[in-house]
């Protein structure tokens, strides 16, 4: 990968050094203008410019690019929520789930990967198990004793926002596909950053905000189901574009679209806006980003060590996504110090959290820890 063309489309290099998209991602130059023309057609034009004869073609192509980042050859089954919840919520309220049966999730889950399963069992009277994380990881073997025969839904994030520890999602999905269930992936903290393999995994639904790794804007997103359950989804936010006959703006009977549209919010002019930084990632490499995040955060390890630090993450390439915290003493000051001086890490459970994205450097690994430590002398 040619990291320095990555970087010369991230302005932010040129204020930070940036090791925070785990929290938030900056944008690329593309999508800043992309929204910069879409805010400045609607004030000076307000719908002159909008043009709904190319919108099935757009929203096609746009389908098409988030198919690549997905890893799915269905990318009709592509549809764009405005954030991660709203994503989970179309999904899940659409599910043909039987009046029986467990829903599956664990406590590592960032707090939106979890409410909706919560009420979910509440609201339908279903038993809510959790999978408890050891020493925070989450073996398949933890899986195993709590699914079973009544198992319908299991809910997981690939990569944990906390520590970076990654799922098995092939093996998943495989003890949750013997009991007939639906796994229904949080992939916010790993989508960009590698190749997500949906139709390869047997992942049945995916869903991520577009504003972190994806280095796209707020509200805005991506999600995924697969071809056996699409058509079987019976949604009930029903939306204007998700109709046959979508044009015909007097009433008629509504008829969903097949594939993902049928699960499509109403789009605004900012939606599109994500297809930017998509082709971005997608025309970098996202397997060159893997490589590059798993150097950044292999080099993280190799200096915490040398300077006496625990690692709060996984080890292994194959356990860790682009996530690695570090168990630095009076983590929560070491944050804000080296927010002063423009390095950008996040303090998660007493621990800092660094998550570099492919355009970041070894340069900037040794920036950084040779500033941390001069703060903890």
């Amino acid at each position: 990968m040619n990291v320095e063309y990555f970087r010369k489309q991230m302005n932010i290099i040129k204020e930070w050094t940036y090791f925070n998209h785990a929290s938030v991602g900056p944008l690329p130059k593309e999508t800043f203008l992309a929204q910069l023309e879409a805010l400045n057609n609607k004030m000076f034009h307000g719908s002159m410019k909008e043009d709904f004869s190319t919108l099935d073609q757009d929203y096609e192509e746009f389908q098409k690019i988030g198919a690549k980042i997905i890893g799915t050859k269905n990318w009709n089954n592509i549809f764009f929520p405005s954030s991660t919840h709203q994503g989970i919520i179309s999904i899940l309220e659409g599910l043909p789930l039987e009046k029986k049966g467990n829903i599956v999730i664990t406590d590592m889950e960032f707090t939106q990967n979890s409410y909706p399963y919560q009420v979910l069992a509440k609201r339908t009277d279903r038993e809510l198990k959790v999978v408890e994380n050891e020493k925070g990881q989450l073996p398949i073997e933890k899986y195993e004793e709590k699914i079973d025969e009544n198992t319908r839904l299991v809910a997981v994030s690939h990569v944990q926002f906390s520590n970076g520890y990654m799922t098995d999602l092939k093996k998943l999905s495989e003890l949750i596909h013997e009991q007939g269930g639906f796994l229904i992936v949080d992939a916010i903290q790993s989508l960009g950053t590698m190749e997500f393999k949906a139709d390869n995994w047997g992942v049945d639904g995916v869903v991520a905000g577009g504003y972190k790794w994806l280095l796209g804007p707020f509200m805005t997103g991506i999600a995924f189901v697969s071809e056996e359950w699409i058509d079987k989804l019976n949604p009930i936010v029903a939306a204007w574009l998700s109709d046959k006959e979508y044009l015909n703006m007097s009433h008629h009977s509504y008829e969903p679209l097949k594939g993902g549209r049928r699960l499509q919010p109403h789009i605004n002019i900012m939606t599109f806006t994500l297809r930017p930084s998509l082709e971005l990632l997608v025309d970098v490499g996202l397997n060159q980003i893997r490589k590059q995040t798993l150097k950044i955060g292999n080099e993280i390890i190799k200096r915490s060590e040398e300077m006496g630090f625990e690692i709060g993450s996984p080890l292994s390439d194959k356990e860790r996504g682009a996530i690695v915290k570090v168990m630095i003493p009076d983590a929560v000051k070491i944050v804000e110090e080296l927010k002063k001086l423009k390095i950008a890490v996040s303090h998660r459970e007493k621990g800092v959290r660094f998550s570099p994205h492919g355009y970041n450097t070894l340069e900037e690994v040794e920036t950084i820890f040779s500033t941390i430590e001069t703060l903890t002398k």
